[in-house]
């Protein structure tokens, strides 16, 4: 009498499907949440002028206000050393770095490296605006 073969799921893709409670990185609940804007801050409390580091999902951001007074959201860390960019100061609608000036403009894109070739840039982060509530 021949044994039939149970036909089975490899183990990493069953527990992968199974597991709706936990939003770590790459599970299966964290891919679904990520297809929704979230709320990030009350723009009440964000002052003209600041930036501050900001956590969703298991992933930083740095939020600020510009002089324009919209809310921009970046990525946490300056893509030229991965200094923090919250610790950075605020120029016009502009964030620059703390540590060697690099200035990242709204949209995320980094505009002014001092003492680098000016051909040299990077993109960091994209965000959307509703009224009284940063979106990401």
């Amino acid at each position: 009498m021949a044994t039939r073969k149970k036909r089975t799921t490899p183990k990493s893709n069953k527990s992968r499907y199974q597991d709706f409670s936990h939003t770590g990185a790459d599970t299966l609940a964290d891919q679904y949440l990520r297809t929704f804007w979230w709320p990030l801050y009350r723009s009440d409390d964000l002052k003209s002028r600041t930036a501050r580091p900001v956590r969703i999902l298991h992933e930083n951001f740095t939020l600020y206000r510009g002089k324009s007074g919209k809310p921009s959201v970046l990525a946490p860390r300056c893509a030229h050393r991965g200094e923090q960019l919250s610790i950075g100061w605020v120029e016009g609608n502009s964030l620059r770095c703390f540590y060697h000036g690099w200035k990242y403009d709204a949209a995320g894109q980094c505009v002014e490296q001092p003492a680098e070739d000016p051909a040299f840039k990077k993109r960091s982060r994209f965000e959307r605006i509703q009224p009284k509530t940063t979106w990401v």
